[in-house]
This record gives structure tokens, C-alpha cells and sequence, in this order.
């Protein structure tokens, strides 16, 4: 019986603020196809709570964890390595027959002749 209180709780926070929410992630994420994924974060966190009968104010709990997500998050993305398109930098990667490693780092070092 609490576990359908519980997802009853959250499916009312949903419906009431569902829009709001996703419109204050959107404002706090980089990339906008990041939302959804971040407003189910916060409804996951939400079914967490065990006594949700104590929140005094649930529209200000919802985005007080939804402020924690948006900040976990662009944690986690100033964190993760840069992506590189190889088509960009390929031609950069390339190496020529006529290359001889040997004599590019001669010439580096003592300089052309």
C-alpha cells in the first residue's frame, strides 16, 4: 500500500509540475536532448523517498532535487573526455609512403639542411 502512495505522490508531482521541470532542466543543461534523461533522475530520486507524507512543500522538494541533478550532471559532463570527429582530424593522422620517420626526426632536431 505505500509503495502505491509513494508512486502516486510522485505520478502527481509529474502531472502538476512535469513541464516546469523539464523547462528549468532544459535552462540548466548544455545539451537540450539531455532533459528527459535528467527529469527521470529526479523522479527516480523522488520514489526513493521513503516518507513523503513529511515534505512540507513538494514543489519546492522536487526542485531542490532537481537542482542537485543539474548540478551532478554538469559535474559529470565537465569530467568526461571531449569527443573528437576522426573525419576531422584524419587527414592529420595520415603518413606518407615517402615519409621516413627517421629523417623527419633528424630534421627536427638539427633542423633543415
Amino acid at each position: 500500500m505505500a509503495k502505491q502512495t509513494q508512486k502516486s505522490f510522485v505520478a502527481g508531482l509529474a502531472a502538476q509540475y512535469g513541464d516546469r521541470l523539464r523547462r528549468f532542466l532544459f535552462t540548466r543543461a548544455r545539451n537540450s536532448a539531455d532533459v528527459p534523461d535528467l527529469a527521470q533522475e529526479v523522479f527516480l530520486r523522488l520514489m526513493r523517498v521513503e516518507q513523503h507524507e513529511m515534505i512540507r512543500s513538494p514543489e519546492a522538494y522536487l526542485f531542490t532535487v532537481a537542482r542537485h541533478v543539474a548540478h551532478q550532471h554538469t559535474l559529470h559532463q565537465a569530467n568526461a573526455p571531449q569527443a573528437v570527429d576522426i573525419t576531422e582530424v584524419f587527414p592529420e593522422l595520415q603518413v606518407n609512403a615517402s615519409d621516413d620517420p627517421r629523417a623527419l626526426l633528424q630534421w627536427r632536431w638539427r633542423g633543415p639542411r
